[in-house]
């Protein structure tokens, strides 16, 4: 109906159609509200409270049951939009399919920092946050499961660049068994897994120090724990 002829019909009246799966309800409360839903249809009825100006009082005025559903369930939605724009992705473009494939991209990943946080919580651990979160999530997905090229036995001498902390490989990329090549550098670096250990070889994927001779393999050990 148009919103005309739901007016006449007074508060409370609605109106709705349905085809696939999916129900569009037209309901006049102060004004017409339009739903679709997939979960949620017209009845059963149920009746809210509203104030009416005439009466001078609260009425009692009904409505289908997909309104105190949404109602009901609105915060989550307001939650996942906060999330999503934290660290939205820039997709700007004339082809209007891109930003929406940025915006699926940003929910999945809030999505899953949801769940990560609650198996947290459930173990009694401290999760990361959603930065750290989808940081790490973006490192898993540009290298686990991708090989990465042999480098050469030796590597020609590099100027001395600034002491930087290099970030640990997530534990999917760090476990993924694939392109994981010892590296034999010039400069010697503390071995990720020995408390004392200094060698010159490194992981080409994990860009760790790691011991590797006939005392001490720890190149393997820290790929297969």
């Amino acid at each position: 109906m148009t919103d005309k002829e739901l007016m006449k019909r007074g508060r409370g009246a609605y109106d709705y159609s349905s085809a696939h799966g999916v129900i569009a309800v037209k309901w006049f409360d102060n004004k017409c509200v339009h739903l679709l839903s997939t979960a949620c249809g017209v009845e059963p009825l149920s009746t809210v409270q509203r104030w009416s100006k005439e009466e001078r009082a609260k009425v009692a005025v009904q409505c289908p049951s997909v309104i105190p559903a949404y109602n009901q369930h609105m915060g989550g939605i307001d939650l996942s939009d906060m999330l999503v724009q934290l660290y939205k992705t820039p997709a700007k473009s004339r082809r209007w399919y891109l930003p929406i494939f940025g915006y699926i991209l940003d929910l999945c990943v809030a999505n899953s920092w949801l769940v990560y946080k609650r198996d947290c919580g459930l173990l009694s651990e401290k999760p990361m946050s959603l930065k750290r979160f989808r940081v790490a999530v973006a490192h898993s997905l540009q290298k686990v499961n991708k090989p990465v090229g042999r480098p050469p036995s030796s590597s020609p001498p590099q100027r001395s660049a600034p002491r930087r902390v290099l970030a640990s490989p997530q534990p999917d990329v760090r476990y993924d068994n694939i392109g994981h090549f010892p590296c034999h550098t010039e400069k010697r670096g503390r071995c990720n897994i020995c408390p004392k250990g200094v060698s010159r070889w490194k992981c080409s994927k994990c860009n760790v120090f790691l011991c590797l001779n006939a005392k001490q393999n720890c190149f393997v050990a820290y790929h297969e724990m």
